[in-house]
């Protein structure tokens, strides 16, 4: 005699059932989480072109920023070659007494007749007007200029260019000219 067995066969049925209900809802699962990868990826792709492009901007405005930088550290450093030069020209008026002969309004056009690279040193002065500068030049003809200079301003009898002497001959990049000039000052 034979066995039937319902349970065999039941529980066969119901295996193939859920292996066939299974496959398509595994296949759903997975086709989500490639298209949540696919979108993914796509959103990361534009978030990081935006940043991109937002960094590139950025970049191109720290450029300018930088190039407007490096003219104000020119003018800054003009600025400041400047101020030396008008200190200089200032201790050289607020020191200026000698006996009332020398004030300021001669010292005054004194430096206003001064080319650019001409330095004063040092001056002296006496009782009877007459004034010494000595000082530095890197030309020749700055010297000259100045020199013509003072003889124009008008305040002085006699402008006399008493020496000029090399400095660092050997050497023309620090090549300096030193001088003296004496002054005599119209009463």
């Amino acid at each position: 005699m034979r066995d039937i067995n319902f349970i065999k066969n039941y529980t066969s049925v119901v295996e193939k059932s859920q292996k066939k209900s299974g496959a398509p809802r595994y296949n759903t699962i997975c086709t989500a989480i490639i298209c949540i990868f696919i979108i993914s990826i796509i959103a990361l792709t534009l978030l990081l072109e935006f940043k991109a492009k937002n960094l590139n901007e950025n970049l191109a405005q720290l450029e300018n920023d930088i190039a407007g930088l490096n003219e104000v550290v020119v003018v800054k450093k003009t600025i400041v070659d400047l101020e030396k030069d008008v200190a200089i020209k200032t201790s050289v008026l607020d020191s200026a007494s000698l006996n009332g002969m020398i004030n300021t309004e001669i010292l005054t056009s004194i430096t206003a007749s001064m080319p650019k690279d001409v330095k004063i040193k040092s001056y002296t002065g006496n009782a009877s007007g007459e004034l010494t500068l000595v000082g530095t030049s890197k030309k020749r003809e700055d010297i000259a200029y100045f020199v013509y200079n003072l003889e124009e301003i008008g305040i002085f009898e006699n402008t006399n260019l008493s020496n000029i002497t090399a400095e660092n001959e050997d050497k023309p990049a620090d090549l300096k000219y030193n001088f003296n000039i004496t002054l005599k000052v119209k009463k």
